[in-house]
């Protein structure tokens, strides 16, 4: 039984990478969030969440850049076909003791880039707390924008709603 388990461990540990790339996560971004490639993935089995890094587009970026918080008013609301709803974009930097700028129905942003490495978890927390940059949420779902560093952080963990 024991042998049979590790096994069935081994085999899920070596169909990671395909389940990655098979998943983009681009499904669940706004329709007028434009990416390109993804840069990071991380999963995380304990808390239960993953996240990925991906280049945002240059179009996009410079639209953002040049518009600001009005670029992003047609990438709110409910993703064609999907569950998917964002709330209101907002700019950063978010004030982490100021929980209503970090919350929504109760919802707290602690799990941004859950997965990730240690090196884009510090990353995506400084893009949200220094100016440039746009934030969003729905249920479950944490996005980040930073137009400046051509970035997009997606996190969804369903246990943050």
């Amino acid at each position: 039984m024991r042998r049979a388990g590790l096994i069935t461990l081994s085999l899920m540990v070596l169909s990671l990478p395909l389940w990655a790339q098979a998943s983009n996560g681009q499904e669940k971004l706004p329709a007028g969030l434009k990416v390109g490639d993804s840069l990071a993935w991380g999963w995380d089995i304990f808390k239960d969440c993953t996240s990925q890094v991906f280049a945002l587009d240059e179009a996009t970026a410079l639209a953002i850049e040049k518009d600001g918080l009005s670029a992003f008013a047609t990438m709110s609301g409910p993703i064609e076909s999907s569950e998917w709803r964002y709330a209101p974009w907002q700019q950063t930097p978010v004030d982490s003791d100021a929980q209503a700028d970090w919350s929504v129905d109760g919802y707290v942003w602690g799990g941004l880039a859950c997965g990730l490495s240690a090196e884009w978890q510090a990353k995506s927390a400084h893009i949200g707390t220094e100016p440039g940059a746009y934030y969003s949420f729905g249920r479950g779902v944490l996005l980040l924008v930073d137009p400046g560093q051509r970035l997009v952080v997606f996190t969804q963990r369903d246990s943050l709603h």
